[in-house]
């Protein structure tokens, strides 16, 4: 599956393919290192996204 993420507004979006998936996964970390959201919050994006 070729990657169909584009750039909207600052951001890429998600395609759902394997190279998204760990972007994905790496921004929710990411996210947690910088105190934007809480590890539970995390935890909880993870399993929305099929992760864990």
């Amino acid at each position: 599956m070729e990657c169909e993420a584009e750039f909207i507004d600052g951001s890429y979006t998600y395609c759902g393919c394997q190279d998204c998936d760990q972007r994905e996964y790496d921004d929710i970390e990411s996210d947690v290192e910088y105190g934007a959201i809480t590890e539970a919050e995390a935890l909880n994006l993870h399993r929305l996204n099929g992760a864990l």
